[in-house]
């Protein structure tokens, strides 16, 4: 668990200067899968000085052209998460109190004040240093640590630390704490993923002081104008080297990737195909899945144009047409790409959400493995599945025992192994729709080329 909170007090020359980055960088790009880790080089080994180093120079190299921002942060973030979750509980106790050594040497200095520029929040700076500093001295404690890393289970609220809700609000979106006069109360089951965002706060941060103080020194040294151009020109390198999709999804072949659906929102598309319509709940979140598994906003809108332009059919919810409310609807769509009002693109939900939905009686979704009874569970399903007596026999018992994602995920493998025609060990996790679309794509994809 390595902050990077201070940059290492070293020189380095220019050749190992080079190494360090070039390294590191590499690493990112040739291993998409963090869990190659093992496999790597100096630069990534924790705590190490050419780690250090590295990830220093590569976030001078987000400052420095922001095009590479998101794919560097997604890298360091899964790095991070990765090693958190390898690390023993010397290692982690270890780290908590590298880390609170690091913080007060920050205020000491008082340099968390300058993250007011970046967030323009008051405060904002002190609120993730003192909530990491929480929940560091939490994990210093043995029984704490020794639980959070062998015994913590997915919804475990053993122990529990509050902490102000703007450090944690991506476990605020998805409802994963309670919060209270504005505090956060963040289960032990939670802290992962609360460790994660105070780093990426903490990372942006680090952009920010990086453009406020030396960017003008950067943009004046030849060495580092030198190193950064050939790192974007490694980038420029593989983005141009990796195939290019074999088809883009448009509104009119929707139908052939509906294979790749998940039930819930195959379920969708076969009722608007048979009633064109949908309740707004439903057009709204299928319209977002469909957005986030490539489907464009013109396609979008042809799309939804398509249907909403067909008579629909009596007893439906939703009666309005596209003829009739065509600007509405054009607006709603560009809407969530993020092209009107607040200009914020949207996301789907993830499955957690469509779980706990509490439907009205005349919603056409939520999750097939939650809300339907098995008659129209097993309406939802593929040929495939439905074939495999004995697997439909283990999702059905699976749904039984209220373990939702645990049933569609034997559905998922079923699926795979059918098509593969064997029955080699799948291990697929997922969280989503989205996620369960490009994993099944993916390994159909691989067993059709083989």
């Amino acid at each position: 668990m390595i902050f990077y909170l201070k940059p290492p007090p070293v020189l380095i020359d220019l050749r190992n200067f080079n190494e360090c980055c070039f390294s590191r960088f590499k690493f990112f790009l040739e291993f998409s899968d963090i869990r190659d880790y093992e496999r790597s080089i100096e630069a990534i080994i924790p705590g190490t000085k050419m780690d250090q180093v590295g990830h220093f120079i590569l976030r001078c190299f987000c400052s420095y052209n922001p095009v590479v921002k998101d794919f560097i942060l997604k890298q360091e973030k899964d790095l991070f998460l990765y090693r958190l979750q390898q690390q023993t509980i010397n290692e982690m106790r270890r780290s908590c109190e590298t880390v609170i050594k690091d913080i007060h040497s920050l205020r000491k200095y008082k340099i968390f004040n300058s993250l007011y520029n970046r967030y323009e929040k008051p405060y904002f700076g002190m609120m993730i240093l003192l909530a990491l500093k929480l929940i560091c001295r939490n994990l210093l404690k043995d029984d704490i640590c020794t639980h959070f890393k062998n015994k913590c289970e997915k919804n475990c609220k053993q122990y529990a630390i509050n902490v102000p809700f703007q450090v944690c609000l991506s476990l605020v979106k998805i409802r994963h704490v309670v919060i209270e006069k504005g505090i956060a109360l963040i289960p032990c089951s939670k802290w992962d993923m609360l460790l994660m965002e105070l780093f990426h706060h903490h990372y942006e941060f680090g952009l920010s002081m990086i453009s406020s103080s030396i960017q003008n020194d950067i943009n004046l040294d030849i060495r580092w104008s030198a190193t950064f151009s050939k790192l974007y020109n490694t980038y420029e390198l593989l983005k141009r080297s990796q195939p290019i999709p074999q088809q883009q999804l448009t509104a009119r072949n929707i139908e052939y990737e509906k294979d790749y659906f998940p039930p819930c929102m195959s379920h969708l598309l076969t009722v608007l195909r048979t009633h064109h319509r949908l309740s707004h709940t439903w057009r709204y979140n299928f319209s977002l899945f469909l957005k986030d598994i490539g489907l464009n906003v013109e396609e979008s809108i042809n799309f939804w144009k398509n249907e909403y332009s067909k008579t629909c059919t009596p007893g439906t919810s939703c009666t309005h047409s596209w003829q009739a409310n065509h600007k509405k609807y054009s607006y709603s769509i560009r809407h969530m790409y993020g092209l009107e009002g607040s200009r914020i693109k949207k996301k789907s939900k993830d499955c957690y959400i469509f779980q706990k939905m509490q439907l009205g009686m005349r919603e056409e979704g939520g999750c097939p493995f939650v809300h339907f009874d098995d008659h129209n569970l097993l309406r939802t399903f593929s040929n495939q599945v439905i074939k495999d007596k004995n697997m439909v026999s283990q999702i059905l018992s699976a749904r039984m025992e209220t373990e939702p994602l645990k049933a569609c995920t034997l559905y998922l493998h079923t699926i795979i192994q059918a098509s593969k025609n064997k029955k080699d060990g799948i291990i697929i996790k997922y969280e989503s729709p989205v996620q369960y679309y490009f994993n099944l794509k993916s390994y159909l994809d691989k067993s059709h080329e083989w």
